[in-house]
């Protein structure tokens, strides 16, 4: 991820993590409202990344999901917590395969073949 996106991403997750707390604290019981609110402006900034094929989403999913684990195991949420933690091993094989394509032109990525399900 370059300068400006990561800057731009670090904006919005503030911000976002800012509103969000703003509201658990005044509208919620929340015993955590700092981490939720951060966990769920990191999960919301990612998908949005996402969309704009940012590759540095996967750096964000891959630390909101860390967050997460700790955060459910102290909400007792121990299955929830697994399986968040298989999400970061998903989103490390994601940013793997998504990391040699982070210089590839955007022209040759619309013309890869995609891999058939079930091919031998």
């Amino acid at each position: 991820m370059t300068r400006r996106p990561a800057a731009r991403a670090g904006r919005l997750v503030a911000g976002a993590t800012w509103a969000v707390w703003s509201l658990l604290t005044r509208h919620t019981d929340s015993d955590v409202p700092t981490w939720d609110a951060l966990t769920t402006s990191l999960s919301l900034v990612a998908q949005l990344m996402l969309s704009f094929k940012w590759i540095g989403n996967w750096v964000l999913w891959i630390a909101a999901d860390v967050l997460y684990v700790p955060l459910y195991l102290h909400k007792g949420l121990t299955l929830t917590a697994v399986l968040y933690a298989g999400f970061v091993v998903l989103c490390a094989v994601g940013l793997r395969q998504w990391w040699p394509m982070r210089d590839a032109p955007e022209e040759a990525a619309g013309t890869r073949e995609p891999a058939s399900v079930g091919a031998r």
